[in-house]
């Protein structure tokens, strides 16, 4: 079980602060943790391009939420935390105070996790930015659309390719270590 304390003064990690003007679309980032059936940080899941916190460029993947406004957040559930940002005017000062140097309980970048509990730091008449992150998000099977990453599969040579084809993923090799315990 991941450490977890109400007491800022217990937390180990680099202290930084960031100041933030909330845009019409919310702070910029989306949060995670918070559950409701443990106690765990509510940290920072990504920061948003272009949006404040992004433009700000304190904020970080992974930085576990202090202070909100003055107010110590430790212990927060994700939903009172989401309720707090609604809560705060666009064209409002938001002083944030995080920790960094505590991981985040998964891997943000591995496409095989899925998380549940993320929400966008936005309010609810701002579903078209919420949409267009989604947008963004989401990957299309086309890899020839302007957005997509390129495709370096095809740049490989053909003898590469084939050599590479048997390369597990992290659900295989999970699958794998599963396997080994039941002896299968």
């Amino acid at each position: 079980r991941p450490f977890f304390t109400r007491d800022p003064t217990q937390l180990k990690g680099e202290k930084l602060q960031a100041k933030l003007v909330k845009s019409t679309k919310g702070l910029g980032f989306t949060i995670v943790g918070g559950d409701d059936s443990e106690e765990e940080f509510l940290q920072i899941k990504s920061v948003v391009p272009n949006g404040p916190a992004w433009l700000d460029g304190k904020l970080k993947t992974g930085d576990v939420l202090v202070y909100v406004n003055g107010t110590c957040v430790l212990g927060f559930t994700h939903h009172d935390m989401v309720t707090m940002f609604q809560g705060i005017g666009p064209g409002e000062v938001v002083s944030l105070d995080v920790c960094r140097g505590y991981p985040l309980p998964f891997d943000p970048d591995d496409p095989n996790t899925e998380i549940v509990t993320t929400v966008a730091v936005t309010s609810p008449e701002q579903g078209e930015w919420a949409n267009e992150l989604e947008r963004q998000r989401s990957t299309s099977a086309d890899a020839d659309t302007a957005n997509s990453m390129p495709d370096l599969w095809r740049g490989q040579p053909q003898e590469e390719r084939i050599n590479n084809q048997n390369r597990p993923g992290s659900a295989d090799l999970l699958m794998s270590e599963h396997k080994l315990e039941n002896g299968i």
